[in-house]
């Protein structure tokens, strides 16, 4: 199995904004999702922030995130104080999260799911403020280029009319692996966002019937990779 697919989540928007205004302040609370990628790895990041613009209420903020693979299997959780944003303002708080795309060697693709949990605290008047919550879901999906050599050579180059989001364009091996090869490329897809495209690769064999192709869903199964 070239990628695992379980689970569904489903949210509105890329960000799951709520608002609470006084007439003195304006405090926003969000979860955001992405694709990171770096030069030996991919991975699914997601934070939750909670921020007010008006810094003399005093208030304490606090944001739990959580974010979890599409088959449940896996979870990480985050915690953020006041003052965890880094940006100076104390009365901002940030919880982080990652997970690895590739799980027991392969992509695990399907919505993986960010949550947030953000509380407050006025110290002024001891009471606790509003509880929101948030959440939003991101897609990893694959692309799948064929790719063909030419005779008495292990230099594979992409076939003609081969339009898929993370295309592989060509691809050089050190042995023979037939005439026909299939590459596919994670990519990740959040609502309203382009399509990124991740640094990893797997090659697997192809033939002449082999499809280009993009899933978001259901992928099928592409056999044992090189």
């Amino acid at each position: 199995m070239l990628i695992k697919k379980t689970g569904m989540y489903f949210a509105a928007s890329l960000l799951c904004i709520f608002l609470a205004g006084t007439a003195s302040a304006q405090r926003v609370d969000y979860s955001d999702s992405w694709l990171v990628n770096t030069s030996t790895s991919s991975f699914i990041a997601g934070s939750g922030i909670t921020d007010e613009s008006y810094w003399n209420y005093g208030h304490d903020y606090y944001v739990v995130t959580t974010l979890t693979s599409p088959d449940y299997s896996r979870s990480v959780t985050g915690y953020g104080g006041g003052g965890s944003c880094g940006t100076g303002n104390s009365q901002c708080s940030r919880a982080d999260v990652s997970l690895s795309i590739v799980n027991n060697g392969v992509f695990e693709g399907g919505d993986y799911f960010v949550e947030s949990v953000h509380e407050g605290y006025c110290p002024n008047y001891g009471m606790n403020l509003n509880q929101v919550f948030t959440a939003l879901t991101i897609k990893l999906g694959a692309s799948v280029t064929v790719l063909t050599k030419a005779a008495l050579t292990n230099f594979y180059t992409k076939v003609a009319n081969c339009n898929v989001h993370c295309p592989t364009d060509q691809h050089t091996s050190s042995t023979n692996k037939g005439q026909w090869i299939q590459s596919v490329v994670p990519f990740a897809k959040a609502p309203f966002l382009p399509y990124v495209c991740a640094n990893l690769s797997l090659i697997y064999p192809g033939t002449s019937n082999s499809e280009c192709a993009d899933y978001e869903d259901n992928v099928p199964i592409l056999g044992t990779p090189f």
